[in-house]
């Protein structure tokens, strides 16, 4: 985000402030003023030390630390001494044009408010601990919204110092007496969403279990056409030896009456083998095409 939305933003929150947009503009105005001037002694307290007699300087951070740790700092000349940065804003505030003017009012005004905004986490922490009081006192069970009302009428009431300085306008009235009308629907509603999703889990388990048998019953059905064809390739050999044994004795001149009778019977049971094992393929294959659709 460019700085200059930057400080848009924060002029609309401190509103107190900055009440006007044209003092938005003056801010960006300013600021932009303020990155092209000559402002590096203003934070150095030993440059001005001639013009502040009153003003005790700060410490560096390495000096006091050095302290602690009760090791000898050897100070130089040449050592900055940082002012506040409360007071380094105050005094950029005080730079004035060559018509006597103030040169960054608003800025100055501006960063002196950032100053003044607390850098703790001391309200959201007391706000988990009003959170957890709701909990222990209503039960964990309490939504977030019902803790969200809660709050909202206790910041309010706070904020109006007590309950006698609260003025119930006669819409806020009307809307409590409809209160409990309105969570009946909601639970009803809540209720009708909760049957609903219930319906579409139980469809999906049953569509989930149809799938599974599903692929039960193909897996199987694959299994057994594996099976017949193992059945069709042995009734195949054994017609193929039949026939070759009934081909040999054709060739011979003199006929063995127990070899032909044995590749007839080959050749029979063979055929009426390989007959039924194709009808029960066929029938195992119409399934399996049916299943799939």
């Amino acid at each position: 985000m460019p700085l200059a939305k930057k400080i848009q933003r924060i002029c609309s929150m401190l509103k107190i402030i900055f009440k006007k947009k044209s003092l938005m503009d003056k801010v960006k105005h300013e600021y932009k003023c303020y990155q092209i001037e000559d402002v590096d002694g203003f934070y150095d307290i030993s440059a001005n030390k001639e013009k502040d007699h009153n003003h005790t300087p700060r410490q560096s951070y390495w000096k006091e630390a050095y302290g602690q740790l009760k090791i000898d700092y050897n100070t130089t000349s040449s050592e900055v001494k940082y002012c506040g940065i409360d007071e380094y804003w105050w005094k950029i505030g005080t730079i004035k044009d060559e018509n006597g003017h103030l040169k960054f009012k608003a800025l100055s005004a501006l960063m002196l408010g950032i100053c003044t905004l607390s850098h703790g986490n001391a309200d959201p922490e007391r706000g988990f601990s009003i959170n957890k009081h709701m909990l222990d006192t209503h039960g964990t069970s309490t939504s977030k919204k019902t803790i969200e009302a809660l709050r909202f009428v206790k910041d309010y009431v706070i904020l109006n110092g007590s309950v006698n300085n609260m003025t119930i306008p006669k819409e806020l009235i009307k809307i409590c007496s409809q209160a409990r009308q309105r969570l009946e629907d909601d639970l009803k509603a809540e209720r009708e969403a909760k049957r609903i999703e219930e319906d579409a889990r139980r469809q999906l388990n049953k569509q989930a279990v149809e799938l599974q048998k599903q692929k039960s019953e193909e897996s199987e059905m694959f299994s057994n056409l594996k099976k017949l064809d193992k059945k069709l390739k042995i009734s195949n050999d054994l017609l193929n030896e039949g026939q070759n044994e009934l081909e040999e004795l054709t060739k011979s001149d003199k006929v063995n009456r127990v070899k032909l009778l044995s590749a007839n019977a080959k050749i029979t049971t063979s055929l009426k083998r390989k007959a039924e094992l194709q009808k029960e393929k066929d029938q195992l294959s119409d399934k399996l095409i049916k299943l799939k659709k």
